[in-house]
């Protein structure tokens, strides 16, 4: 009798810390993050103005965008800025209600001249190396695609260009 009695305390007990577990983990991640405006963007990426200007990357973000195409430029030859032609940041996080841990993609357009084979094999690696690496002050991690194509944002919803900090294709619920 005794042992049936501990065993029923037992799971009583075990299927409450289960549902107290399940409760604390929606609430927290419900109520514990940044919350984002309606039709907003991710404000540990995006800066807004009052004065209604397009918003634009913060210097962190941006900053980091830079270095890591800067890095991609140096594998051929440190100082050498003629191995990437173009890039932009498109979709997923310019996204409205994106979410908070959503890839921030950069489509990077290469310059195929002179384009050895171990000079792509460098480029590969150094991508390798510079994916899933989060964006600085948020929870995005970077994702670089290289293509030796121009680059075309027809199948795009969003593209943003981080160097210039324009949009190339802005979002309907940002206005004109």
């Amino acid at each position: 009798m005794r042992l049936f009695f501990v065993k029923s305390v037992y799971t009583s007990l075990n299927t409450i810390v289960k549902r107290f577990e399940k409760l604390f983990t929606e609430n927290y991640l419900k109520y514990h993050h940044i919350p984002l405006a309606d039709n907003s963007l991710d404000p540990r990426v995006f800066t807004f103005f009052e004065d209604n200007r397009d918003p634009e990357l913060l210097p962190a973000a941006r900053t980091h965008i830079l270095r890591d195409i800067q890095y991609l430029n140096d594998v051929e030859t440190i100082g050498t800025n003629t191995r990437i032609l173009d890039y932009a940041i498109v979709d997923s996080v310019l996204q409205p209600h994106s979410e908070s841990n959503c890839p921030v993609d950069i489509i990077v357009q290469l310059n195929t001249a002179n384009l050895q084979d171990v000079l792509k094999e460098r480029l590969i690696n150094a991508t390798v190396a510079l994916n899933k690496r989060k964006l600085t002050d948020s929870n995005h991690f970077v994702n670089y695609q290289l293509t030796v194509n121009k680059l075309n944002f027809d199948k795009n919803q969003y593209a943003f260009h981080p160097y210039y900090n324009r949009w190339i294709k802005k979002p309907r619920h940002l206005g004109n």
